[in-house]
Parts: structure tokens; sequence; C-alpha cells
């Protein structure tokens, strides 16, 4: 009985500790997006659009990117997200490397500002900024 009850003790512990290690699901709405081919030199016009991201999809937190064109763009967390602060105007960040489908490394910026929103840094130069 003592071997049983150690057994389940022991189990109990090992599934809170794997909850506790799970990040949170979420999800955020961005209603238009911006684009850079210049690393953010020049800007083309603002576009309206729908575009959904859903974070940490899974155990690795990964990333899904529903288009407002129905695509769905699959992102794989290769690092830990770092905090990040922009001294002018005294935004705060989140920032992490992702592999997309062609295995281009991203650059992920997620502001903590909702409406300033989030930026895609291609390798190529192109800059995706989705906000509100």
């Amino acid at each position: 009985m003592k071997i049983l009850s150690f057994f389940f003790i022991f189990m109990m512990q090992i599934t809170l500790s794997a909850q506790s290690n799970q990040q949170t699901k979420f999800r955020r709405d961005f209603n238009y997006f911006i684009i850079s081919s210049d690393n953010g030199v020049t800007w083309e016009n603002p576009q309206q659009g729908n575009n959904v991201f859903i974070f940490n999809v899974n155990e690795r937190g990964d990333i899904h990117l529903y288009t407002n064109s129905g695509k769905i763009m699959k992102f794989v967390q290769t690092m830990q997200v770092k905090e990040g602060y922009i001294q002018k105007g005294g935004h705060s960040y989140q920032i992490s490397i992702l592999l997309d489908d062609e295995g281009n490394e991203i650059i992920m910026q997620l502001f903590n500002n909702y409406n300033l929103g989030l930026k895609l840094i291609h390798p190529s130069g192109y800059v995706i900024q989705f906000y509100n």
C-alpha cells in the first residue's frame, strides 16, 4: 500500500511539474499591417486585413498566423523569448527567433502595447508590422 501511495504522489508531482512548464496559449488579432522591403527605412501604405496570431500552440511555444487571405503560416520557436525595451516612447516588447515554412530565421518582436502590435523581420530585409 505504501508503494502504491508513493507511486501516486510521485506521478502527481510529475504532472504538476509538466503543467507548470507549459506556456499559456493566447491569441492576438490585428486589423492592419504595413510592409517595408528595406529593413524599415521606407514603408508602403498601410493595408487593412484581419490577421490572427496564435501563440504557444504546443509545448515548444510555436506560433500560427491565420492571414486575411485564409493562409495558415506556421512558425517554429527556436529560442527562449527575451524581454526588450525601446527608450524612445518607453515601449517594452518580447523578441524571439522563429523558423518559417521555408527554413528562414524570422525575428519576431511582440510589443506589450497591444496597439503597437507585432513585427516580423525577414533576413532578406522585409519587415511586416501588424497593428491595430
